[in-house]
């Protein structure tokens, strides 16, 4: 999980996406075996009206949806 503090979600997705870059150009490995590393990401946006519990739930769903669907990340839409 992460926090992006003073960032929206235009900036979460950016930020999805340069992370994904790093990591896909990686090249890791256990032992002699080289590894291909897929990401899956959940964004929601802190907003004042919902609860801490609602927000998680919602990155929670959109990261499984993210992963069900092989994309990059899923925006909780508010």
């Amino acid at each position: 999980g992460m926090l992006l503090r003073h960032t929206d979600r235009i900036g979460a997705m950016r930020t999805s996406e340069r992370l994904s870059d790093i990591i896909s150009n990686s090249t890791m490995f256990i032992e002699d075996n080289e590894l291909e590393v897929h990401i899956a990401i959940g964004i929601s946006e802190i907003l004042s009206q919902k609860s801490e519990i609602d927000i998680v739930n919602c990155a929670y769903d959109k990261l499984e949806e993210a992963q069900k669907d092989n994309v990059l990340y899923k925006v909780c839409e508010e």
